[in-house]
């Protein structure tokens, strides 16, 4: 796996002509700020997967549900997927060109996490306190090296530290 700048995954992109970038990571780790400055420099469409795969009750959306939605999303090009998602990550494999996963430290991202629940004005249903989502948060290293090492082939595949 490659590690990478901002500008250097920028230039990347550019210089491949990739058209469908995901960015995944744990919850806190800066997935939507790196998401919102890509596309915001590349000119692509910003699509955040809270805003697709929950119901209005904030329910979660069925496994058949959330690929409907991923297969519209996924027509498109010039796109900039915020989410992880790990339940659809086999589906998105073959159709995303280029992965960028954020890693941050565990408890960085549960600070951050945390420190959104009170400084949000509106937060999403993906970014709500539940038992799983702290649960994924403490246990992001496991479903990195399980994922993102494992499923996600080398070349399709940078992280970013960031700042």
């Amino acid at each position: 796996m490659t590690e990478l700048s901002f500008n250097e995954i920028v230039k990347m992109i550019n210089e491949k002509n990739l058209k469908t970038i995901n960015v995944c990571g744990s919850p806190g780790s800066g997935k939507s700020t790196l998401s919102t400055n890509l596309s915001q420099i590349l000119g692509y469409k910003l699509i955040d997967l809270d805003d697709f795969l929950y119901k209005e009750n904030c329910n979660r959306k069925t496994k058949d549900e959330d690929i409907l939605e991923l297969k519209q999303i996924l027509s498109e090009r010039n796109i900039l997927i915020d989410g992880t998602y790990s339940s659809t990550l086999l589906y998105r494999i073959d159709k995303v060109d280029l992965f960028i996963f954020t890693k941050r430290n565990v408890l960085l991202s549960l600070y951050r996490f945390i420190k959104r629940l009170f400084t949000a004005k509106h937060l999403k249903c993906g970014e709500r306190l539940t038992w799983k989502t702290l649960t994924l948060i403490l246990n992001y290293k496991n479903v990195e090296k399980d994922i993102f090492t494992k499923l996600i082939p080398t070349e399709k595949l940078v992280i970013y530290k960031g700042i």
